[in-house]
């Protein structure tokens, strides 16, 4: 498997609410890595890749923290 470089860019908004609610930053990475590497891989592939219920379920509690 070959190495690939990723850069995730997050609005300094989404950071600032984060810390005034108390997110954790490194969660909130670690579901946006995992839905990405899901959408290429699902575009490679063309079928839908499921997160575990664990990651969709922080996903869902982290973005609505942030709206």
């Amino acid at each position: 498997m070959t190495k690939q470089k990723l850069t995730l860019s997050l609005d300094s908004r989404i950071i600032q609410n984060a810390k005034k609610t108390g997110l954790c930053i490194s969660t909130f990475l670690e579901v946006k890595l995992v839905e990405h590497f899901s959408e290429r891989k699902m575009q490679r592939t063309c079928r839908d890749l499921n997160p575990s219920q664990r990651l969709r379920r922080q996903s869902s509690l982290l973005l609505r923290d942030v709206k």
